[in-house]
């Protein structure tokens, strides 16, 4: 199942990934690809709102750190896999020690690596279709990330544009 949506501003691609953040559960890892500038970062953003990270923590792209850690109802780690040639560079960062324990992983440029290699998981691509409007895509694999894709698919409407 394919289950898309589209968003007109930046606000409401936030509120979106907010209400996704809010019934997320640990374990799900959202492996996100789109053009530079497509809106990945910002979509992490709200995300970590709906984890309930708390608005100290300043929610930015990891492109230098690779990765970033947020606490909050779920621990986020967010990863920015742009600048990762191989697989050897993920261990160096303990790739193996975010997958399985209470968090939420979210991979920024996820489509560097087949889909294959993340097993279970969310698959999210962004769209810019306009200034600030964008369309999600999204695909699911595992029974957690299929149950998430149906909540998404019962909020979607409340996010596109009328």
């Amino acid at each position: 199942m394919v289950v898309t949506v589209e968003t007109d501003s930046c606000t409401n691609t936030q509120k979106f990934a907010q209400e996704i953040g809010g019934c997320i559960e640990m374990g799900v890892i959202l492996a996100i690809s789109g053009p530079l500038g497509a809106g990945k970062t910002a979509f992490v953003k709200g995300l970590a709102r709906g984890i309930e990270v708390p608005d100290s923590f300043l929610v930015t792209s990891p492109t230098f750190t690779i990765v970033n850690e947020y606490p909050g109802r779920l621990s986020l780690y967010h990863m920015d896999l742009y600048r990762i040639e191989d697989f050897a560079e993920l261990e160096d960062f303990g790739w193996h020690d975010m997958l399985g324990n209470d968090a939420v992983v979210a991979i920024e440029w996820a489509d560097k690596f087949s889909p294959d290699f993340y097993g279970d998981a969310l698959f999210m691509s962004i769209e810019p279709t306009g200034d600030d409007a964008r369309r999600f895509c999204f695909t699911a694999v595992g029974d957690n990330e299929t149950t998430l894709l149906k909540k998404i698919l019962s909020f979607k409407n409340n996010f596109e544009p009328k």
